[in-house]
């Protein structure tokens, strides 16, 4: 059920402030800033068995 609910507050906040950029600045290109922005981390820190991201401790890290 938290799980949901944070979701959904994500998804809110997320709306809200692509919104507002859109809003101020009328630019496909600052709602691209804000959509980059919210993915890289996600990508960047990626943290799978079969992936690690770039930014993370590698092999012999398996303590984590």
């Amino acid at each position: 059920m938290a799980r949901t609910v944070s979701q959904g507050g994500d998804v809110a906040q997320f709306t809200t402030a692509a919104l507002l950029v859109l809003q101020l600045t009328g630019s496909g290109i600052g709602l691209s800033g804000l959509v980059l922005a919210e993915i890289a981390p996600v990508l960047l820190l990626h943290r799978s068995p079969a992936h690690r991201g770039p930014f993370l401790p590698g092999q012999g890290d398996d303590h984590l």
